[in-house]
């Protein structure tokens, strides 16, 4: 066991301050009225086309239709400050929303200098569409306020614009201030001015909202232009999926090590799994050509045809079950393809008709495989952390299911409202008795600071000086806060395993947690197939020369090893500074490290093969 130590002033402060656990945002007003600092650089493809779109314009996200997607589909917005969502609405008309807050499309907030910064946020953006000759022009969309994320405030309103192309001009049409939207609205507006109709209207949603973070939360889903529609007819023709298929893998895992896959493929991946589809339209229909499809690497690997043909009700959700390591098809991924790590596809379909857009007939999991568990879905919502008390524990419990070694801990830090990358905390790892936390089996000798990641949000901490031998089993995987303020670890609201997993401890014992949701804590375990990295006795480790040592820009080794050699450098802070194979020469390349002490980890085919650190000295 290992013992913690904090001084001794946090337990008088303690005293004075109300210790609670809090899923952020806190309740604040918005104060100021500011402009939003220039986003950060961060380079977007545009992938603009030099021709304008054509009606119908139709996209409810259940693709993505953003500059730079992945799948290569039509672009159909010249930005992407609003960000695509598979989570972020409650009960959304259709798979997919467009997410307006107070984050740049860096994940990061536009002006972090003050909680109550306040301005224009995000922008959606249309290409340019062709309006011309055209008749009876409806632009329809959906929205919701909160959803699951936090409630905009009065002051912050959604509002749609449509560009003028005689002049250039930007005209106001549409506008809601912060209120409680649920269910999803739906709003209808004519396109029938003259300065409209023509080649070059376009149309975008932008919100004002307080600008430190993940804030003041507007969802947009099922933007319909088209023409020959009137405004007495808002109903949409349409059957789609409704909701994301999260994982096909047993007892809440989202994500399992690969190798942990391939020797439990039978008993982790589901038996069967379920799919909902909703009917927008005010007529029945008939669902039929229900399947799936498993590929890896853009390759199918198999298709499962259902010959069920359902029919949905009007204005109703279906449930749809797909078999999957169950009879008929008994399937589980081949866990051949690769040695370390694995990502399939899974795409839902089903036909049905009259359907005004195919495209939401169609939905693909991406089941990723790499060297981590994992209960989320990569997704925060809100965040999750402990006010007023320092010295206080967070446990999250990861179950493991098979003797491993603990390398890292992975984090999602939430930026809301108050920056928190200068605050402390000790990682810490807690065995388990009686389903709660019990003795600490790591923490770490230096504390370290949360971090803000660009792109996916995901900070990999790796252990201090240490690989953690753990026998399978439940452990806690958390942080012990040095200050007051909340961490904000990421919270996924859409995901449910905090029940029975999530405790706290203020200093009067562990609490289970009431906050519902998935925290986005993953333990990273060593990614070849050896069951254990247990580290090698001092005395069967071959012998390591290392110089100079300190050194400013180039460390040497010599050492007894033929075979390749992974390197992996780690300050005193745990966090990974380099990473890469040793080179012929047995040169490392030192010159972008800052002055300090550091750690070298050096491991082949799986196992620690030697360590020691040196110092960066200028």
């Amino acid at each position: 066991m290992l013992r913690r130590f904090l001084p001794l002033f946090f337990l008088s402060l303690s005293q004075i301050l109300i210790a609670q656990e809090v899923e952020s945002p806190l309740p604040y007003s918005s104060l100021s009225i500011q402009r939003a600092e220039a986003v950060r650089a961060y380079g977007t493809d545009l992938n603009k086309s030099s021709t304008s779109l054509e009606l119908p314009f139709i996209d409810d996200f259940s693709q993505d239709h953003f500059p730079g997607n992945a799948a290569g589909n039509v672009i159909f917005w010249t930005g992407n400050s609003a960000k695509r969502s598979l989570g972020f609405g409650l009960e959304p008309p259709s798979v997919g929303v467009a997410v307006f807050d107070g984050l740049d499309k860096t994940g990061y907030p536009y002006d972090f200098s003050f909680s109550t910064s306040y301005g224009p946020a995000d922008t959606l953006e249309s290409l340019d569409i062709d309006l011309q000759d055209r008749q009876e022009v409806i632009l329809s969309f959906f929205y919701q306020a909160e959803g699951l994320g936090e409630l905009p405030d009065p002051a912050d309103s959604l509002v749609l614009d449509f560009f003028r192309p005689t002049d250039s001009v930007w005209v106001k049409q549409w506008f809601m201030n912060g209120t409680v939207v649920s269910p999803f609205q739906q709003v209808q507006l004519p396109v029938n001015s003259a300065d409209y109709l023509m080649d070059g209207f376009k149309f975008r949603f932008r919100n004002y909202a307080t600008l430190s973070g993940s804030l003041d939360h507007w969802m947009v889903d099922w933007i319909y232009l088209g023409e020959n529609r009137s405004l007495e007819d808002d109903v949409i023709i349409d059957v789609g999926f409704q909701a994301p298929v999260k994982t096909v893998l047993n007892n809440g895992y989202t994500s399992v090590p690969w190798k942990v896959y391939q020797q439990n493929a039978g008993v982790l991946t589901l038996p069967a799994i379920n799919t909902v589809i909703r009917n927008l339209n005010t007529l029945g229909a008939f669902v039929d050509q229900v399947s799936y499809e498993v590929s890896y690497d853009a390759a199918s690997l198999g298709l499962f045809p259902d010959p069920a043909e359902p029919s949905i009700s009007a204005s109703s959700d279906l449930i749809l079950t797909h078999e999957l390591n169950s009879a008929p098809n008994s399937y589980t991924f081949p866990v051949n393809v690769n040695d370390t790590c694995a990502d399939f596809g899974v795409e839902f379909n089903f036909n049905t008709s009259p359907d005004l857009f195919e495209e939401n007939n169609h939905f693909t999991l991406t089941q990723r495989f790499r060297d981590y568990y994992a209960y989320d879905d990569g997704e925060p919502e809100r965040g999750y952390g402990v006010v007023n008390s320092p010295g206080a524990d967070v446990a999250y419990r990861i179950d493991l299911l098979s003797a491993d070694s603990i390398i890292a801990v992975d984090f999602f830090f939430l930026p809301v409202s108050i920056n928190v990358d200068n605050e402390l905390f000790y990682l810490t790892i807690w065995d388990e008795f009686s389903d709660s936390p019990s003795e600490i089996v790591y923490q770490d000798l230096v504390p370290r600071n949360p971090e803000y990641a660009p792109g996916d949000g995901w900070v990999r901490y790796m252990l201090q000086d240490t690989i953690l031998a753990l026998d399978a089993g439940s452990y806690f995987f958390g942080w012990t806060q040095v200050g007051t303020e909340r961490l904000n670890v990421g919270n996924d609201k859409n995901v449910e395993n905090n029940t029975n997993r999530l405790f706290y401890d203020t200093g009067a014992g562990w609490i289970q947690s009431t906050i519902t949701g998935s925290l986005l804590i993953r333990p990273v375990v060593t990614s070849l197939k050896d069951p254990l990295l247990t580290g090698v006795p001092d005395l069967d480790r071959p012998p390591l020369k290392l110089w100079p040592n300190p050194t400013s820009d180039e460390l040497y080794l010599s050492m007894d090893h033929q075979d390749p050699i992974q390197v992996i450098i780690v300050d005193v802070s745990g966090r990974v500074v380099h990473e890469g194979l040793l080179d012929r020469h047995r040169r490392i390349d030192t010159h972008h490290l800052a002055e300090g002490l550091y750690q070298l980890i050096l491991i082949t085919e799986g196992s620690l093969l030697n360590q020691h650190a040196f110092v960066i000295q200028r």
